[in-house]
């Protein structure tokens, strides 16, 4: 869990400092306005929502937390595409959306922002979760009662479910975007900053390979499936750990 105040102290299943708040700055070093623009929409992104799931004593959960953006960011690379989405919760088998997210190796994607934190973290490469592998339990996951289909450690599922992230929050992001200019690949990579700059500063009490697969599994899984415009009616897991 995360303490969410000017000295934050952010917990997964325990807290964590925002004496690390500024951790974003390190996460690419900037060389241009462009990384000094997304920076800065990323961190407007990872303050709101740690104050989005402090609970009334200003801890945060810190899985909660980076699931919903990494919902957000699947959502958002499905958006970004310019084509017609998808029936809501009808199933998207991939595409057009995969590029921004992962699979444009010449340019920045959410998953490069990703896994540059990662290894600031201390990830080992070999470390990484497999995103094939993980599309696959997606796309057989699809229509089950947990989804996404999830592999870590049940005490580490987030206390939402992810579905709800973009009902909840997705005008939040829009807003963000319009403050920034962003054009809505931009939007995509900002999300992925912002859950890059979350491990980063939860590192110390929710272990990185848990954070990055968490974040992987959600996000591919929320690219995967058509945005609901409402949250669903239960908002909890009901096997998120006690």
């Amino acid at each position: 869990m995360m303490t969410h105040n000017q000295n934050t102290t952010a917990t997964s299943s325990g807290n964590i400092s925002s004496a690390q708040a500024g951790v974003s700055e390190s996460l690419v070093q900037p060389r241009s306005s462009f990384y000094d623009h997304i920076r800065a929409a990323a961190d407007a992104v990872v303050e709101f929502a740690l104050a989005t799931y402090a609970d009334g004593q200003g801890r945060v959960y810190g899985e909660t937390a980076i699931a919903a953006v990494a919902a957000l960011t699947g959502e958002f690379a499905l958006r970004s595409t310019g084509m017609a989405l998808p029936d809501k919760g009808a199933l998207v088998v991939g595409g057009v959306q995969d590029g921004i997210l992962f699979a444009d190796t010449a340019n920045h994607t959410a998953w490069s922002m990703i896994t540059r934190a990662a290894a600031m973290a201390g990830l080992k490469p070999e470390e990484l979760p497999d995103l094939s592998d993980i599309i696959s339990r997606t796309l057989s996951g699809f229509g089950k009662s947990q989804f996404p289909p999830l592999t870590v450690p049940p005490r580490h599922f987030p206390r939402e479910c992810a579905l709800n992230a973009g009902p909840r929050l997705r005008g939040r992001i829009v807003a963000i975007g319009e403050r920034y200019s962003l054009p809505p690949t931009d939007i995509v990579l900002v999300l992925g900053w912002a859950v890059g700059a979350m491990i980063i500063m939860m590192r110390k009490s929710l272990p990185p390979a848990i954070s990055v697969r968490l974040a992987a599994e959600v996000m591919i899984g929320m690219s995967r499936v058509g945005p609901l415009d409402r949250p669903m009616d239960d908002l909890v897991r009901s096997h998120a750990a006690a």
